[in-house]
């Protein structure tokens, strides 16, 4: 009896010893990938205290060029020529006169060119500029704000902004974050800007960080304000284009914490966009929506510490057609979690670390246009840094879509559904945040091998859909066009 006692103890202690071997062995992640260091593709020297930037097509060739806030300077337009970025200057939006925080790009009177919002501080008193919006007309990018409207003032301190359709009608209108009064939402109906943020109900007044359109299942998009030192905001739209403030009943408020960047990720393959926030030295929050509109807490033990995040990217970085998140962190190393399947990874990519450059804003997109992700960094705070440029090594097939209204507009929350033969794979035609997470409008999917297209479909904020059942060609860009509900 004590015999087989000792031996039960032996392989009870063998039992224990290769459940904790197994339990802390190091995962490996299954899709890795290469991260190069791409700024040299750069094509100028400039360091200063950049903030917001975003994607805009100002000349309307193909592409969209970048546009870089230059918070203390002149703002910074770069222009791909084949494989290198060259800075342009074009007077009216380098603004040497102005203390640009943040850039936004919308299409405010759906003629199919975006016009830009640039953001202006009144802090320091050499920079004479106001907050502007720059329409082209004749050639030339023309402001059509006066100094003398009330508008300006009431987004003097302005911080972010998205592009909304709120009524579903194809009609953009750009809704403002601020960091000392309340929100705005800037509408343009019979030739004349008007601040209607009243009436639609989201002129609460709060510290707001980030802001961002949120689809809900039927299409129409409700809005998100990342607060500091307050909870956050989440105005619900009544389906009429007016909002309910809603965030404690859908489960956004958060109030303990301070939200930074913002982005839509697709977690679990169905047709409803959730969400993954960053706070400001507390925990990363990735979020499911329900069909109801509420959202349940599925953040991964890998990403619960705290840290001093501005802004979450999201992207198949490694095209396995799982999206990966990327942390571009104001203090500390940034980060990035990969999924593969149900499980997240965190990966040791030490290029992207930045540990000492204060990141600030980061635009994930193919801006190369080799057909993976690109991620570029903006980095401040005070401190003078270089903008830095990161490429993802394709390593399995993709496509993209770049999808447009019949207008030449972008139809800016619609839904991308991609039916696959192993599962459904969606995307957002990004709102934009305004400063911290940006995106190409062009759409990346990537695949895992002998998976194969079956069908498309684009929701519009109306709820409209559109299915496009032909045959897409992997490795390649699809261009696609919907009808606006405004024509």
């Amino acid at each position: 009896m004590i015999k087989i006692k000792k031996i039960t103890k032996i392989l009870f202690s063998i039992f224990v010893l290769i459940l904790g071997i197994y339990l802390t062995k190091e995962r490996t992640f299954p899709n890795q990938f290469e991260v190069i260091n791409n700024t040299n593709k750069f094509q100028f020297d400039r360091k200063q205290d950049f903030s917001g930037a975003t994607l805009v097509n100002l000349d309307q060739d193909p592409e969209q060029e970048v546009f870089i806030s230059g918070y203390g300077s002149s703002n910074l337009l770069l222009k791909r020529v084949k494989d290198k970025f060259f800075s342009i200057d074009i007077p009216e939006l380098s603004d040497s006169e102005g203390l640009t925080f943040s850039v936004t790009a919308c299409d405010i009177d759906q003629d199919g060119r975006d016009e830009i919002l640039i953001l202006n501080r009144p802090e320091a008193t050499k920079y004479t500029s106001h907050s502007r919006i720059l329409k082209f007309v004749n050639g030339k990018w023309k402001d059509i704000l006066s100094k003398d409207d009330p508008i300006i003032e009431a987004i003097k301190f302005g911080y972010s902004a998205a592009c909304i359709d709120r009524k579903g009608d194809g009609r953009y209108g750009l809704a403002i974050s601020n960091e000392n009064g309340k929100l705005s939402y800037l509408e343009k109906r019979d030739s004349t800007i008007r601040d209607i943020a009243e009436s639609i109900g989201i002129a609460l007044k709060s510290k707001g960080r980030s802001i961002l359109g949120i689809p809900s299942a039927g299409g129409n998009v409700n809005i998100f304000v990342g607060n500091e030192n307050g909870p956050n905001f989440y105005f619900v739209n009544n389906g009429d284009g007016v909002f309910s403030e809603k965030a404690v009943e859908v489960g956004v408020a958060d109030p303990d914490f301070n939200a930074r960047g913002i982005s839509l990720i697709d977690i679990n393959h169905d047709d409803i966009p959730d969400i993954v926030y960053g706070n400001n030295f507390g925990p990363v929050r990735l979020l499911e929506q329900t069909r109801e509109g509420k959202f349940n807490d599925v953040t991964s033990d890998e990403m619960k510490d705290s840290y001093a995040v501005n802004s979450v990217v999201v992207g198949d970085f490694n095209l396995d057609g799982f999206e990966d998140i990327y942390l571009n962190n104001i203090r500390g190393n940034n980060k990035v979690f990969a999924r593969y399947e149900n499980d997240w990874y965190e990966l040791n990519l030490k290029v992207l670390a930045e540990k000492d450059m204060f990141g600030i804003s980061t635009i994930a997109g193919d801006l190369d246009k080799n057909g993976s992700y690109d991620l570029l960094n903006t980095h401040g705070d005070g401190v003078h840094f270089p903008v830095t440029f990161f490429s993802i090594d394709p390593v399995n097939k993709w496509m993209k879509f770049s999808i447009k209204y019949d207008s030449g507009g972008i139809p800016r929350g619609a839904i991308i559904r991609l039916r696959t033969s192993k599962r459904d794979q969606i995307r957002v035609i990004s709102s934009g945040s305004g400063r911290f997470a940006n995106y190409d409008s062009e759409l990346i999917f990537g695949f895992l091998p002998n998976e194969s297209v079956t069908s498309l479909e684009v929701t519009l904020p109306s709820g409209a859909k559109t299915e496009f059942k032909e045959k897409f060609k992997m490795m390649g860009t699809h261009e696609l066009v919907v009808r606006s509900p405004s024509l």
